[in-house]
């Protein structure tokens, strides 16, 4: 499978990264590369058409101060690009790193990724916000769910946290393969790898549930987690900006969920729930 690279630049302070990222993020990119006015986004080829840009209303509104540009890119030039530019993550007593890093001291918790044309690596607020939520939680004899796995690090942080038994699903066939050699690649050998969708696991009971995807998927999830979530089991909900979050818990809350923490990072924002 080849990707299509996309980059828009930004010429003026008429609109910010954040909002592209949404945007496109809302369309069906799936991986982002954020800079100083500038945003490199990725998409499957085979669902990227130039029409699918009308659909964002920066693409509209914002088109005099953003220049855009298109490649189509493969896994060994992701994993290139990657390795060049990849620094570690350290969030409080966890690291996400690749293979070729060091190891700092005090790390309690020592993951090591190689995305390829997955995504989730830590760097992003989403991920590491998700991260900071986990690991004040206790997983012992906890079954988890991580639905849009991308890397499976967050599945892999929950069996390193002494999960009694983790499902990680993803719907894109390279971050399945990916989860797969990265649970082999940090000995985590108890999670199950699933290729599919909120379909694949709805007729299971989780004690938590791990969801760090787009916006509108995450509320049509909602009422399917609510009846996948055990009593008093935890749901950790990202991938949205911290104007969403309101919008977000008042649509849990409707589902059986009650509000517990909010984590905000650079406007985008995490929340922890609660089922009654």
């Amino acid at each position: 499978m080849t990707y299509t690279e996309l980059t828009i630049e930004i010429n003026a302070d008429k609109i910010s990264t954040d909002i592209i990222i949404a945007q496109l993020s809302e369309v069906g990119f799936d991986g982002f590369i954020e800079e100083d006015n500038k945003v490199v986004a990725y998409i499957a080829s085979e669902r990227y058409n130039e029409e699918i840009l009308e659909n964002c209303s920066f693409f509209k509104f914002a088109s005099d101060y953003i220049t855009i540009s298109t490649k189509s890119i493969a896994e060994t030039n992701w994993n290139q690009l990657w390795e060049s530019n990849f620094e570690p993550v350290i969030i409080k007593n966890c690291i996400v790193r690749a293979p070729f890093h060091d190891l700092p001291e005090g790390i309690d918790y020592d993951i090591i990724i190689e995305p390829k044309m997955s995504f989730g690596t830590g760097h992003h607020e989403t991920t590491s916000s998700v991260i900071e939520a986990m690991l004040d939680l206790d997983f012992l004899h906890k079954k988890v769910l991580d639905m849009g796995c991308g890397t499976g690090v967050l599945a892999i942080l929950a069996s390193m946290r002494n999960a009694f038994a983790v499902d990680a699903v993803d719907n894109d066939t390279w971050s399945y393969e990916n989860t797969l050699e990265n649970i082999k690649r940090n000995n985590t050998p108890d999670i199950n790898v699933f290729l599919g969708d909120i379909h694949t696991v709805n007729e299971n009971k989780y004690d938590v549930i791990l969801a760090n995807i787009t916006r509108n998927t995450l509320i049509e999830f909602i009422p399917f987690f609510s009846q996948m979530q055990t009593a008093n089991g935890i749901l950790i909900l990202s991938g949205f900006f911290n104007s969403d979050v309101s919008f977000i818990i008042n649509f849990a809350d409707k589902n059986s969920y009650s509000h517990k923490n909010t984590f905000v990072k650079n406007n985008w924002a995490a929340i922890e729930l609660y089922k009654l």
